[in-house]
């Protein structure tokens, strides 16, 4: 039982990502798996920004730390 928790949220977490990845190429039909993770990357840093600043500057991470670990892409506008 304990092994079938990890599991199954894995696998629900793996659907959601498919369903909405073939969502967005029905949006994008030009767009690479490549396009796609940028896109989420971008989406994902916004947010992750606005809960950074929430935290206590003490323990806060430099904008250009947190920018580093994010992955190269062009700009897509």
């Amino acid at each position: 039982m304990m092994v079938a928790v990890p599991v199954l949220g894995s696998g629900v977490a793996i659907s959601f990502e498919a369903y909405d990845y073939y969502q967005w190429q029905e949006e994008n039909a030009e767009g690479t798996f490549s396009d796609y993770s940028c896109e989420v990357s971008e989406i994902t840093a916004e947010v992750m920004d606005e809960v950074l600043q929430e935290l206590p500057e003490l323990i806060r991470p430099s904008p250009e730390m947190v920018s580093s670990k994010l992955p190269a892409c062009e700009n897509l506008d």
